[in-house]
């Protein structure tokens, strides 16, 4: 950045804590409209304030362009140590109004449908009843969500491709497989090989634009197969329809590995072609201030993590341990090899070595 020590010294004097808040707001939601409704100024108060940060830093910071913000090499930089800021004196004012024991303010999060099994729902429960003064919003999502939209501080999500999908932190994998009821097999027949799936019906994830979301599996020897639409089809974006539905007879589904393997109740589920798998689920986080989470961030974190550990934990003692140890190890290895870099998140890292 331009200048010497001593005009830098003298520009900080002159800088206001909400001049950082403004220009990490604005990278944050995109739109001077959206950022000026969160901090509650108008969009020429937002441009005045940006404008004298730039004069302050002697850089242009933003580029605007036909309603598109984009942020320049000194405005990247500078953003990762303004976040980092504006949290750590979010942070310390909280300290002060109740001591660092305690979380406050307002968590707002999307979570997966899956959460509900996962038991994460009930220990938010817990969290809020053991921090008084912690207010949360919760929305379910299986998707990705717009964080601006309603402003939240995390949204979790799954998804089978964090390339087209990506999110900020991985929190870990689930082995996932075809799964169906005893009944609905006995009546329509068990398939032998995937060929025979295409005649079946299935219960099917729909994309965004109304298709049904294919299905590729990878069986013995690296073999992979994808099984065309083509037999009945029942579409849903929610886990906890795919689900239900399969226990109801149904048709076939893809369900996570840990449900059919829980050791502490026999299983209404079925798995078919059991030498045959898909990639698997990938939970991830999208994070409004990536570069500095808050403490109920963190502590949202941690709870997943418990959660995946208390799913990971269902199967112990069960007939299906060893086949779900081994499918957990080798999606982790195909991951890491393919996405090493985003495992290494300190809570995907914790996770996996715990």
């Amino acid at each position: 950045m331009r200048g010497n020590g001593r005009t830098r010294s003298k520009n900080l004097a002159h800088w206001r804590v909400q001049d950082l808040e403004v220009f990490v707001q604005l990278v944050e939601c995109g739109s001077f409209t959206r950022a000026g409704q969160l901090l509650g100024m108008s969009t020429s108060a937002i441009s005045k304030r940006l404008a004298a940060l730039e004069t302050h830093l002697g850089v242009r910071l933003l580029d605007r362009t036909s309603r598109v913000l984009s942020m320049t090499s000194e405005g990247r930089e500078f953003h990762a140590r303004a976040a980092s800021v504006c949290q750590q004196l979010r942070e310390a004012e909280s300290s002060l109004a109740g001591g660092t024991e305690h979380l406050h303010g307002t968590l707002r999060v999307s979570l997966p449908t899956a959460a509900v099994e996962m038991g994460i729902l009930g220990d938010l429960v817990d969290i809020a009843t053991r921090h008084p003064a912690l207010d949360m919003e919760v929305y379910l999502s299986d998707r990705s969500v717009d964080l601006s939209a309603k402003a939240l501080d995390a949204a979790l999500f799954i998804t089978d491709d964090p390339d087209r999908h990506p999110g900020d932190v991985v929190l870990g994998l689930q082995p996932t497989v075809l799964v169906a009821a005893p009944e609905f097999l006995d009546r329509m027949g068990r398939p032998e090989q995937p060929e025979d799936l295409a005649s079946l019906r299935s219960i099917r994830a729909v994309s965004r634009r109304g298709n049904a979301i294919p299905w590729t599996l990878f069986g013995p020897d690296g073999r992979q197969f994808t099984v065309p639409v083509a037999g009945p089809t029942l579409l849903s974006d929610d886990l906890r329809v795919t689900y239900m539905t399969a226990l109801a007879g149904g048709g076939i589904a893809r369900a996570p590995l840990a449900y059919i393997a829980d050791s502490r109740r026999p299983c209404r589920l079925e798995q078919v072609l059991p030498q045959w798998r898909f990639p698997p689920i990938v939970l991830m986080a999208a994070l409004r201030h990536k570069h500095a989470p808050s403490r109920r961030v963190k502590a949202l974190l941690d709870l997943v993590r418990v959660g995946l550990q208390r799913m990971d934990a269902l199967v112990q003692g069960g007939p299906l341990e060893a086949s779900f140890k081994a499918a957990v190890a080798e999606d982790r290895e195909r991951f890491v090899k393919k996405h090493g870099a985003r495992m290494a998140s300190p809570w995907a890292h914790a996770r996996h070595e715990a």
